[in-house]
């Protein structure tokens, strides 16, 4: 299959997924799943969907992320099913789904950083005061 053809198809599924998602699933109150990809192999006979979740409560990520996964994995079928009707394909794709962590590795080096500037800054500040004293010391 061309290249365009497949980058098409992807984005195409994609929007199909999160329609089917946003219409047919619920969730508690403060989970959000989200579809970050879609990858289509060569053949067009199998299709990865990548997602995350979010949580308000941290404490609840692990737990509505194993949920949601045993979710989403038992209604693969489900999806091909739509995806297939709705898209009128030759070739329907066995739909996989995956989590994608990256999210969740993003905001945990976000954090990183955001520790290392304010020990940098308290860094400078102390240096800025040794020098301050220093100076006033040769007066």
């Amino acid at each position: 299959m061309r290249i365009e053809r497949r980058v098409k198809l992807t984005k195409q599924i994609k929007r199909e997924v999160n329609s089917i998602i946003h219409k047919d699933f619920h969730f508690p109150l403060g989970v959000i799943l989200t579809v970050t990809d879609v990858s289509i192999s060569d053949d067009c006979r199998n299709c990865q969907i990548f997602y995350s979740v979010f949580t308000v409560e941290e404490s609840h990520l692990e737990r509505e992320t194993a949920r949601i996964s045993r979710r989403l994995a038992g209604k693969a079928g489900y999806f091909k099913g739509i995806i297939g009707r709705n898209m009128r394909l030759k070739i329907v794709p066995d739909v996989y789904f995956k989590l994608d962590t990256t999210p969740v590795k993003a905001a945990k080096i976000d954090e990183i950083f955001v520790e290392i500037s304010k020990e940098n800054t308290e860094k400078n500040a102390h240096a800025a005061n040794s020098s301050g004293e220093n100076n006033e010391s040769l007066k």
